[in-house]
């Protein structure tokens, strides 16, 4: 799963298209759930290989409340992104795409 949204970095005229999840971790002692997202310049790249252009601009941490629903057990990618959705302006109308694995 991947978030589709055009984001401009920094003023700079550059286009990031697509959003993905890239790291989950799961710290089960304090609660929280921490994922780190990476923008790639579009889907097609990402399928291709081509690595991400730029890290969120922050990481999405989970805790209290989030946590008990979400669960540390296994906690759902699209549980993290809907988290992300709301929390984050920049992708509250970000468009939800399923990764189907293979070439």
């Amino acid at each position: 799963m991947a978030l589709n949204k055009a984001i401009e970095l920094n003023e700079s005229g550059l286009t990031v298209d697509y959003w993905r999840i890239t790291h989950v971790i799961v710290d089960r002692i304090t609660p929280g759930i921490t994922a780190v997202i990476h923008g790639y310049a579009n889907e097609a790249l990402r399928r291709a290989g081509k690595g991400p252009v730029t890290r969120f601009r922050e990481d999405l941490v989970v805790q209290g409340d989030e946590v008990a629903v979400i669960g540390t057990d296994a906690p759902r990618l699209a549980d993290l992104y809907g988290v992300l959705k709301q929390r984050f302006a920049e992708f509250t109308d970000a468009e939800d795409r399923l990764e189907i694995r293979g070439p």
